[in-house]
């Protein structure tokens, strides 16, 4: 089972109902179990975590760390953290709810910038699912980049 454990932060402005459809469709599709910590941070924070972690110095919307897997199977498996930065993510015209999605297929090991073809296929099935529940989700990223 995969589930979310969303920060207080966070609660106020994702709905409830759309995380789970979100969940249900990544535990599904992607073959996801285990655990999924979201949390926001300030610019400040985020920045630095890019800085240190991927060499960017600036601050972005949303970053993703997974976990290496132990080498010994654990009760419940940790996949990682989705960090968003909600300021970026509103500068960008983008909501959380995206950006939890985006971090979620890089969490499964999905990357944009390595595969676009493969990120694209995948992200239209999730797409497709969430809107089949009622949920509109944009892709975030177009192939212009």
């Amino acid at each position: 089972m995969l589930t979310f454990e969303v920060s207080h932060e966070l609660q106020a402005v994702l709905s409830s109902t759309e995380l789970e459809v979100v969940r249900v469709a990544c535990e599904y599709h992607l073959r996801l179990e285990g655990i999924v910590e979201i949390q926001a941070v300030r610019a400040e924070e985020i920045r630095a975590l890019n800085a240190a972690w991927r060499g960017v110095d600036e601050a972005t919307d949303v970053l993703s760390f997974p976990q290496e897997l132990p080498p010994a199977p654990v009760p419940e498996r940790y996949l990682g953290n989705v960090v968003l930065c909600l300021e970026k993510v509103v500068a960008y015209g983008e909501t959380p709810l995206q950006m939890v999605h985006h971090g979620i297929l890089h969490l499964a090991g999905f990357d944009h910038e390595s595969d676009f073809t493969q990120w694209q296929a995948v992200e239209a099935i999730l797409i497709a699912t969430y809107a089949r529940s009622g949920i509109s989700i944009p892709p975030v990223l177009d192939d212009s980049l």
